[in-house]
Formats: structure tokens, sequence, C-alpha cells
């Protein structure tokens, strides 16, 4: 090997040691950076001389800076967090439902309708009493409002739910515009580009985010972009291209529907493949709307329903305190979807409580009185096999069961994505310990290729004495 090419490894390793160290620095730099994944710079022999049978490795360089990670635990980690997002959004929503019919105060509807037939019973003990009469009123218009405000806070929560499903959509078009910008930009530096690993890990992070809060699936092309589809196969990001979502009011539901925007289908409904896996924030937050609407605004409507038609039909059947057949107690329910809602006494009752029909007969008894206090015993609810207050008793705590089964779900759904992030640490987090310990290996291969530099210089000037 000639003085010459000895300079040059010996410039190589310099210049290739430097950028290990470099590649050191940047991962001890980002030992704390959320979603980093450690890099190491590979080297390589580079060229190659061959004299008679000897062949002799002339240099060497940095061949790429390798991005250290796993496929399968970041394709696991997006599918994770789709998990973790549904779980989140139902939990935070049901809880909120459970804050609703909060029975462990005074004030619930439970101690209200206790309160309703107790007043019943005190009439039936003194039906011309005018203290007993204005007790029941008060009672009466305290159960329609808590039926009134459980219905209107119910109906809120829903409209929440769909502001943030709204709102969810909004950030996932902006990610998907991130990705796809992303895309182009990692698909003209190259994969095998060092440059691109930060880009590789930022996109990473938006492929989580993204997951989190839509069910996704994703696969990465020869050229390195990512194209991502929802469970139907319709695309949202393709190469560079993007399809973003909206959301739209429903006409039959009045509920929102989400949908491609500009879609040419004006019903298109992307809600059932959105929620068929169970996964992403938008699944969560459709499914339990849906089951405020279905299940415990159906049902405390269902109960007001029955309240009104029994009440109001045996209280047609007395006689009021002006030995007139009474009337309504309570106004009709009909056929409204909102029964809780919009339950009320009548005006005829809260204008004049002596027009509550107390008696059984023209003689001023009590009976009805009592027949409309019984009403609380009866099997009345359920296909007449539960009571009111059994009817009631089962809506508040299959909403405490849905509202601790989401909890314990989410909880769970939290430790797989801890065991998945520490694997993930295991294989792409930083080490400092070992860092520095390349960092001393780099160091002392730079400091032997300086030195080499230097016996180089000493050979020339050795050369050159000699042709002196």
């Amino acid at each position: 090997m000639s003085v010459n090419s000895l300079m040059n490894v010996a410039k190589d390793a310099l210049a290739s040691y430097q950028m290990a160290i470099d590649v050191t620095g940047t991962n001890i730099a980002n030992v704390n950076t959320p979603g980093y994944s450690r890099q190491r710079a590979v080297l390589n022999t580079l060229g190659v001389v061959q004299v008679d049978t000897q062949i002799l490795q002339l240099s060497v360089e940095v061949e790429t800076v390798e991005r250290i990670y796993n496929a399968f635990i970041e394709a696991r980690l997006v599918e994770q967090a789709g998990y973790l997002g549904y779980s989140e959004a139902r939990t935070d929503t049901l809880e909120q439902v459970e804050t609703i019919f909060d029975e462990t105060g005074e004030g619930g509807l439970n101690d209200l309708l206790g309160r309703f037939w107790s007043a019943w019973d005190d009439i039936s003990a003194n039906p011309g009493g005018q203290v007993e009469r204005d007790v029941l009123l008060s009672a009466s218009e305290d159960l329609a409002s808590a039926f009134n405000r459980l219905s209107k806070d119910l109906t809120q929560l829903q409209q929440d739910t769909d502001d943030a499903t709204e709102a969810t959509i909004g950030e996932i078009n902006a990610t998907i515009s991130e990705i796809a910008s992303l895309n182009q930009q990692i698909s003209s530096l190259g994969q095998n580009n060092g440059e691109a690993n930060i880009l590789l890990d930022k996109r990473m992070e938006l492929l989580r985010d993204l997951g989190e809060r839509i069910d996704i699936n994703y696969y990465e092309s020869q050229e390195g972009t990512v194209n991502i589809f929802l469970g139907n196969g319709k695309p949202l990001v393709v190469n560079i291209d993007t399809w973003a979502l909206t959301v739209r009011e429903d006409v039959l539901t009045e509920s929102y529907a989400v949908t491609f925007e500009g879609s040419a289908d004006p019903d298109e409904n992307l809600n059932d493949v959105l929620t068929a896996k169970h996964k992403g924030t938008i699944a969560g937050l459709i499914e339990t709307r849906d089951a405020i609407e279905n299940d415990y605004l159906a049902k405390l409507d269902e109960l007001a329903k029955y309240i009104i038609d029994r009440v109001n039909e045996q209280h047609a059947r007395g006689f009021d305190a002006y030995n007139r057949v009474g009337g309504e107690f309570f106004i009709p329910a009909g056929a409204d979807e909102n029964i809780a809602q919009n339950m009320a006494v009548t005006e005829a009752v809260k204008g004049d409580v002596n027009k509550i029909a107390a008696s059984a007969t023209v003689s001023g008894d009590g009976d009805n009185a009592r027949s409309i206090a019984n009403l609380k015993n009866a099997l009345t609810m359920s296909g007449n096999k539960a009571t009111f207050g059994d009817f009631y008793g089962a809506l508040v705590s299959r909403i405490g069961q849905d509202s601790a089964d989401a909890g314990r779900l989410r909880e769970h759904q939290n430790t797989l994505m801890e065991n998945l992030v520490n694997r993930r640490e295991e294989i792409s987090g930083v080490s400092l310990d070992e860092e520095m310990m390349n960092l001393v290996k780099y160091q002392l291969a730079y400091n032997a290729a300086a030195r080499l530099c230097t016996t180089a210089d000493e050979l020339f000037e050795v050369l050159v004495n000699l042709g002196n």
C-alpha cells in the first residue's frame, strides 16, 4: 500500500468514525424523545487491491445509517392504539351517563318515585286534606322534573358525543394530510437515506395517532410510502393522495353519520364499517351515542310512559273533591319519542289540587288514591314481570355495569399498550449505557485513524528526506 493510499484510508476512517460519533450523539440527545428509534452507523469495507495472491482491504465507509425498529411491534402498536382509543372513549362517555343517573343522595329519580307513591298513600288516609294534596302536587312535579332533567342531560350528552365525533374527524383529516406529505418527502429521499429516518419515526407516530382514532389497515409500498385503508377497503391515503372524511346528520336517526367528503352517494354511512372491530375513538363515540339513544333514553321514556298511562288510567276512575269524575293527572304521553323530557302534570291539576281524584266514589273516601299508591308494587313493566322501581333499578344497574365493564376494559388495554411500548423500547429505545460504550469505541477508532494519518505523514516525510 502506498503512502498516498494510506492517507486515503486514514481520511475515510476519520470521516466514517466521525459520522458514527455523530449518530451516537443524536441517539443520546433524543433519549427522551417520544417515538424516536435509535440509529446505528453501518460500516462497510471500501475497495480492495490484489498483489499476487494477497488481497488488502483499502478503506472503510458508512454504508447507511440504520433505523433500529421491529415492523411487527410497530404494527401491533397501531392496532393496540385503536383498542385503547375505543375503550377510553366508551369509558369517558359512560362515566358521564353514570353521573347523570346518580342515586347516591337525595333527589334521585328513585327517591322521587318513593315520595310520589308515599304522597298518594298519605292522601288515601286523608282525602280531603289540602296539605296532603299540595304535597302530592309538589312530589308529582318534582318527579316529572326529574324525568325531564334526565332526558335532557342524556340528549345533551348525545349531542356532545356527536360534536366530539366531528372534532375527531377533523383531527383524522389533518393526520392523513401530514402522512401524505411525509410519504412524498420519504419517497424522494429513499428509504435507505439516513435523513429519512426521522421522517419515518414521525410518520410512525402519526400512524399510531390515526390508529387510535379510527380503525385502519395499512401497508408500506416498495417506494417507502404508506397506504392506508378503512375496513371496507376504501382508501384514506395512497402515496400522496388523500380522501378526507366528514360528518352529516342522518335523516332517520338525527345523529351524525361519517362519510367521505364530497361523496357522490348522499346516503353513504360508514358508521357500521368504523364500529365493526371495536377499534378507535370514533367507534367508541358512535357506539356509546347509540347506546344512549337505544338503551338508556328508550328505557327512560318507556318508564315515563307506563307511569303516565297507569296513573292517568286509575285517576280517571276516581272522583275529585267536587264529586266529579277524575280527568288526566299527567299530560298524556302520546307517541312522542321524548316522553320523559315532556312529562308534566296537567294544567287542571296544577291550577286546582281539589281536582285530584282521590276517591273511588262520591262519598269522599281515599280508595282511588290508595289504588294509585298500590301501583308502586304492581307488576307493570317488562311484560308484567317487574314493578316501576324494579325496572328503574335494573336500568341504573345496567348503566353502572356498562361503565364498570368499560373501565376494566380500558385498564386491560392500557396494560397491553404498556407492554408493547416496553417491548418497543427494548428494541428501538436508546440505552445511555450502550451509547456511552459506543461513544468510547468510536472515539478510540477515531483516535487510531488520526494516529494512522500521523504515521502516513511521517512516512511521507521519510520518503522526501530519502530523495534529498
